[in-house]
């Protein structure tokens, strides 16, 4: 059996193990979104919408919807995952508020944050730089949780949401959050009754982690480059 490893790892290196997708990427389709990119594989079939317009900028609704398609699988681990599937949620919710009203200025996920950092409210706890970085924070997390799950088939369940957890979000938790996941822990079910409850979502899953680690990488270098990537939470 293989020990679990060394949960100092480096986040970058572990989105980097994911297997790159094989794929060229072209516009398919223009709206007053700017077009949404997606990648096609040397076989010709779609395998998921990247969240970039034809000019290369991420597009904030189509980041939020990506965001959004985890939270299925995190509703199979039942109430074990409920604080990181309420963050989302929260964070989720916080995104559509602003992107919705219409303006022009909330397209383009990177200029919500510039827009901020400009205003000196980044920072702030109810800030939209708060919720794209958790949100990009949970992703990190759903990454290495499914990818731990089909290239460790010994690990329990535990197992992996612990070592998903330990690299990517613990660091960033205060001990009200740390002792909120340690509760959900306790009541992780069998691997075997998660997989079944996933059923066919097998495809979707594999799609999920080979597409999104790029834009994952992106997000945390933007968010570096503005020194807004080591905000913690309580």
């Amino acid at each position: 059996m293989n020990s679990q490893p060394n949960t100092a790892t480096n986040l970058m290196a572990q989105l980097a193990l994911v297997p790159a997708v094989e794929a060229t990427v072209e516009a398919t389709a223009k709206s007053t979104e700017g077009g949404i990119l997606t990648a096609k594989s040397t076989e010709g079939g779609i395998l998921t919408a990247i969240v970039k317009s034809t000019e290369g900028e991420i597009l904030s609704n189509y980041f939020i919807e990506t965001c959004r398609t985890v939270l299925p699988v995190l509703d199979k681990l039942g109430p074990s995952m409920a604080v990181i599937r309420s963050d989302i949620g929260g964070n989720i919710q916080r995104l559509e508020e602003i992107c919705g009203s219409g303006k022009s200025e909330y397209k383009f996920l990177y200029e919500i944050v510039r827009k901020e950092a400009a205003e000196g409210t980044a920072k702030k706890p109810l800030s939209c730089t708060r919720a794209i970085l958790w949100l990009t924070r949970a992703m990190d997390f759903s990454v290495v949780l499914l990818r731990d799950l089909m290239e460790q088939p010994e690990w329990s369940l535990k197992q992996a949401v612990e070592h998903a957890y330990n690299i990517t979000l613990k660091q960033w938790h205060g001990w009200i959050s740390a002792a909120a996941f340690k509760v959900g822990l306790k009541l992780i079910p069998e691997r075997e009754k998660f997989i079944g409850l996933l059923g066919d979502m097998k495809g979707d899953t594999e799609k999920f982690i080979s597409v999104l680690p790029p834009v994952l990488q992106e997000n945390h270098k933007f968010l570096q480059s503005l020194r807004l990537d080591r905000l913690k939470s309580s």
